[in-house]
């Protein structure tokens, strides 16, 4: 399961590992992840975004002041063409300018995302 230890260790080492997301999938009530200011990168991203792909608790995800890029962008729409639980995304302060412009079309398409900014 995941827990806050999860979350402190991300603190010290920003970096999201396979352990990670194998407790996230394993997590069936979590609504809210918050893993702002942990500078998670692209692959960490792409890490995260897999594990959402089929989670069907999460409604709130805040990953701002990261270091996510046009790259990590592209992970987290291919997760949201698949995750339908997701309605909160706070990407703000990432290192994105069209990538996000792109992402807020697409979630607004979708009609069902709000994301902070």
């Amino acid at each position: 399961m995941l827990s806050r230890s999860w979350v402190e260790a991300l603190k010290r080492n920003s970096s999201l590992d396979q352990g990670f997301a194998d407790a996230l999938k394993q997590t069936t009530s979590l609504q809210t992840l918050r893993l702002d200011g942990n500078h998670i990168d692209d692959l960490g991203v792409e890490v995260l975004s897999e594990a959402l792909t089929q989670h069907n608790s999460l409604m709130n995800l805040s990953i701002p002041q990261s270091q996510i890029s046009h790259s990590g962008v592209i992970h987290l729409i291919d997760m949201l063409e698949l995750n339908d639980t997701l309605r909160t995304l706070d990407i703000s302060g990432n290192a994105i300018d069209e990538a996000m412009r792109h992402l807020t079309c697409q979630l607004i398409l979708k009609d069902r995302i709000s994301s902070a900014s």
